[in-house]
């Protein structure tokens, strides 16, 4: 039997997930009742995890891709220019992604890579823009990246590693339900963080960026 092989766009089909609840119809089912659950706060907490550590994978799946492709492209070409140099030592020519190399691509298994080496988010998306030479996303738009810091410190501190303490637990929920950058604009901000890297490439932007184009859930039944 022939062995599928799967061709994924991860960081589209997060995007996609974040968004799909701010789409939806909200259909009320008076049915059910759930004794001692504040049913409207539990309802709209379930989605806001959604939104919020979909829009965190997407931002992370692209980085870690491009990561990916970096280590791969730095690995080869330091190689490649190696043999050169071994043949030629006259040759003084310095590889593409040599820097890059010197630092990470050393570092020969990439899940180590990234996920020790390179460090937090934040420091990847850095990385990423020195080694495109494109300019840092917390120089060219702060307001942006720092959106992008609130969005990292609720799905990562607060949303995966919850705290049950009162005061703490209470004060995550009031931001992710009503500042003024609440969990329905985090699908916004990571298209946001995605769209700087194509702002600086001769690629075309994607039109997931925008709008849901795999799949949109038309209904979603509020017990």
């Amino acid at each position: 039997m022939e062995q599928k092989i799967y061709n994924i766009p991860i960081t589209q089909c997060y995007l996609e997930m974040a968004r799909s609840f701010i789409t939806s119809n909200i259909r009320h089912n008076n049915e059910l009742k759930i004794e001692k659950i504040d049913r409207d706060s539990a309802f709209t907490f379930s989605f806001a995890s959604l939104s919020t550590i979909y829009s965190y994978m997407a931002v992370e799946s692209f980085t870690n891709y491009h990561l990916y492709i970096l280590w791969k492209s730095s690995r080869f070409n330091h190689e490649k220019i190696e043999k050169i140099k071994n043949n030629n030592p006259e040759i003084n020519v310095k590889a593409l992604y040599e820097d890059f190399y010197q630092e990470y691509g050393v570092v020969d298994d990439f899940t180590k890579l990234k996920n020790t080496q390179v460090g937090k988010m934040k420091e990847k998306l850095k990385v990423l823009c020195k080694e495109y030479n494109i300019p840092q996303i917390h120089d060219k738009s702060p307001k942006l990246w720092q959106e992008f810091l609130e969005l990292l410190e609720k799905a990562r501190d607060f949303l995966v590693h919850p705290n049950p303490e009162q005061d703490i637990f209470q004060k995550y929920c009031k931001q992710l339900f009503y500042t003024e950058k609440p969990f329905i604009t985090f699908p916004e901000v990571a298209a946001g963080i995605i769209k700087h890297f194509y702002d600086f490439s001769t690629f075309d932007l994607p039109t997931y960026l925008e709008k849901n184009e795999l799949f949109f859930i038309s209904e979603i039944i509020k017990m």
